[in-house]
């Protein structure tokens, strides 16, 4: 019936605009590193202490792909922990649910070179009522505030 064909044609195109959507999410998340890997190296080199870990806003691994993360974790020789920290889920991605303070989303922690439960038990331990550590939105601010000014 008309009926049926009109569903099945709708159905097809929101499946189209998830696919295109998930693959732009990909593309996005894949330039994510290029772009910021840079700006952290460069600020890397101004320490002049040794790290533990560092913490990232985004994921070490994307699925089986490696995030920003990762690629910082390699840029380091491996020798520094890192840890990952997203507000959102990424598909296929293993990353640890923790629930901090008073949010009831999860953030989701990945990592490279600390086990993944010490690392998601340090991002339960940082300072913050909410799902995101403070640090890490004190850094997500002054990075876009830097931005802003920039512009």
């Amino acid at each position: 019936s008309a009926k049926r064909e009109l569903a099945t044609i709708l159905r097809r195109r929101h499946s189209n605009k998830y696919v295109e959507k998930q693959n732009r999410e990909r593309s996005v998340a894949a330039r994510f590193f290029r772009r910021e890997l840079p700006c952290i190296l460069g600020l890397y080199k101004t320490i002049r202490q040794n790290l533990d870990e560092i913490v990232v806003d985004g994921y070490v691994m994307l699925g089986e792909k490696p995030g920003l993360g990762r690629h910082l974790f390699e840029s380091l020789d491996c020798k520094i922990p890192v840890i990952g920290v997203a507000k959102s889920k990424f598909e296929n991605s293993s990353g640890k649910e923790v629930y901090r303070g008073k949010s009831k989303r999860p953030a989701y922690i990945t990592s490279a070179g600390i086990d993944l439960e010490q690392a998601a038990d340090r991002i339960k331990s940082m300072h913050g009522a909410y799902r995101i550590p403070t640090l890490l939105k004190q850094a997500d601010f002054l990075a876009r505030d830097k931005a802003r000014k920039a512009l």
